[in-house]
């Protein structure tokens, strides 16, 4: 039986895979971070082509949005008007 050998993974895979670390993030940021970078490694394990890449880049988008909305969802309703006013 003949094992059909994988393609090493392009490089503008490994370059988007770089930015799914989470291990710097405090929590709860960490747990979001870590959710998106298992979803990160399924995904680039789909194929190795520029469609993987687009997909890659996209979760890595909407990761950064989910860790900005969870920092904001820590702020009081203080410090949310003084970073509106511009004072922070």
């Amino acid at each position: 039986m003949s094992r059909k050998k994988r393609a090493p993974v392009h490089t503008s895979i490994q370059h988007v895979m770089q930015f799914f670390s989470y291990k710097q993030h405090p929590q709860p940021q960490k747990n979001i971070a870590q959710n998106y970078a298992a979803l990160a490694v399924e995904t680039a394990q789909i194929g190795n082509n520029q469609e993987t890449t687009v997909a890659l880049r996209k979760l890595l988008e909407a990761r950064d949005a989910a860790l900005r909305a969870s920092l904001v969802a820590q702020l009081t309703e203080k410090e949310l008007e003084e970073l509106a006013k511009g004072k922070k």
